[in-house]
Order: C-alpha cells, then sequence, then structure tokens
C-alpha cells in the first residue's frame, strides 16, 4: 500500500473538488485486474488498477491509481502510478478531454503520459476528434497525433481514428484504430470490440523500442450488468508486435468489478 500513498492527497483534492460542485453527482468504483503475457522469453506483465469516477453533469473525473508487476530474470520489478481524466463538455458542440499519468520509472510502463483531445459536434450523430498524447518511456519520448471521427446510430456507434506517431529514432509511424460499440436491447450492458493497426494509444506499449507500424491488435471488451449496483467487465486482446527480433505475440486477459455507489 506504500506504493499508492503518493496518490492519496491528489484524488482526496478531486474528491472533494467534486463533492463542492452543485451539480447532483453519480459515481462508481470499478476493481481492475490484467494480465499480458508473451510468446517470448518475457514473463507476463500484470496490472491492478482501482478507477473511482464522478459524473458531475459538464464535468467527469476518473481517478485511477495502478501498480505494473513483472519478473525480469530473478528480480520482481514494480511500477506503482496513477493517472487523472477529466471530460469537460463546454457547450453542445464542443467537450475535451485532459488526461495525465505518472508512474514509476522502473522500464516496465511508461512513466509519464499527457493527453489533450477536442471533440466537436458537427451534426446530430456525428463527432470529430483532434488531439495529440505525448508519452516518456525509460527508452525515449513518443507523440501521438491523432484524428478521429464517431458516428452514433440507434443502438451503439461505430469510430475510426488515424493517429501519426513520432517515435524519436525509430522515425515517424502511421497508426489506424476501428471501434465498435453495440448497446443491449435490454438492459445496460454493452459490447465493445478495437481493430488496430500499428501502434495507436488503445494497444499499450511497455517500451519506446516497442513501437512499431507493421503491428496490428484486436480487443474484445463486455460490460455485464450484475444484480443491484454491481456489474463485470471482462476483456481479452491480443497483440502482434513487430519487433527487431521478429514478431511476437501478447495476450491480454483483463477482468473488473464495477460498483455503482449512488
Amino acid at each position: 500500500m506504500n506504493h499508492f500513498r503518493p496518490l492519496l492527497p491528489a484524488a482526496a483534492a478531486l474528491c472533494a473538488l467534486a463533492g463542492a460542485a452543485h451539480a447532483a453527482p453519480t459515481q462508481s468504483l470499478t476493481l481492475l485486474g490484467e494480465t499480458r503475457d508473451y510468446t517470448d522469453a518475457r514473463s507476463p506483465l500484470s496490472t491492478v488498477q482501482l478507477e473511482y469516477r464522478r459524473d458531475l453533469g459538464t464535468t467527469d473525473i476518473l481517478v485511477a491509481p495502478s501498480l505494473n508487476r513483472q519478473r525480469i530474470g530473478t528480480a520482481i520489478v514494480e511500477a506503482a502510478g496513477g493517472a487523472v481524466t477529466i471530460d469537460h463538455q463546454w457547450s453542445p458542440a464542443l467537450s475535451t478531454t485532459t488526461a495525465l499519468g505518472l508512474a514509476e520509472n522502473a522500464g516496465i510502463a511508461p512513466w509519464l503520459s499527457a493527453q489533450q483531445d477536442f471533440h466537436v459536434k458537427l451534426a446530430v450523430h456525428a463527432v470529430v476528434s483532434l488531439g495529440a498524447r505525448l508519452v516518456r518511456y525509460r527508452s525515449g519520448d513518443a507523440v501521438f497525433l491523432n484524428a478521429g471521427v464517431r458516428r452514433y446510430f440507434r443502438g451503439g456507434s461505430i469510430a475510426y481514428r488515424l493517429t501519426r506517431v513520432e517515435a524519436g529514432a525509430r522515425g515517424s509511424l502511421v497508426a489506424h484504430l476501428a471501434n465498435l460499440s453495440l448497446d443491449d436491447a435490454r438492459g445496460s450492458g454493452r459490447t465493445q470490440l478495437w481493430l488496430g493497426l500499428g501502434s495507436s494509444a488503445e494497444d499499450r506499449r511497455d517500451d519506446g523500442r516497442m513501437l512499431s507500424g507493421k503491428d496490428w491488435a484486436a480487443t474484445l471488451r463486455r460490460v455485464q450488468p450484475l444484480a443491484g449496483p454491481l456489474s463485470l467487465t471482462p476483456a481479452i486482446g491480443y497483440s502482434s508486435l513487430a519487433l527487431s527480433q521478429g514478431r511476437v505475440g501478447a495476450l491480454s486477459l483483463a477482468l473488473g468489478l464495477k460498483l455503482a455507489l449512488d
């Protein structure tokens, strides 16, 4: 628990800010565990994350402390960290997403991630997004510049995002990401599918040297309501990484338990 002690003041401050707002909030708490298993000799990477979300109407705040863990050689390496994401609706046509993530510089996760996205509603059922994201790995920096569009329809939405990745010594890369989200006809369940080509933001990298424009990835996620305020969020994903030593596969399995607090 000592790993998370530096994150508590920031979380408490955000909760106090949310409590002072005049809008009636809705809150949720999610415990998420994920393991990422590689097909080469490296050990699996495990992540545990606790997400607290507070919706104030025009502003949505997410606070997420996390712990990454991986065996390297005979040693167990851990990287504690956390992220804060703020979504704000400035007007019926304009909203923004601002995110900041920090972690211990242990070489198994980015130690800094800063993101700013702008979302513009162009039509009743379409939103265009522009944004940038800076990621600092132990091996160097990478900048993700993205543009995308999401089209809503009855029962879900479909989206596409084009990303240009400036990866330092690795040069410039181009990535594509498609997303399909389908709501259950009855109830509040949801099924989401991501398909990516290139090093997109949805397919995380643990090291900047792993970035490539020749990768591909697929992720399937389900939000399954349970009894009362509980819901289950399982996910499965597979990535094929084009590394210098050849292709390496990475299978990701995740399971989350979400509790609605009000």
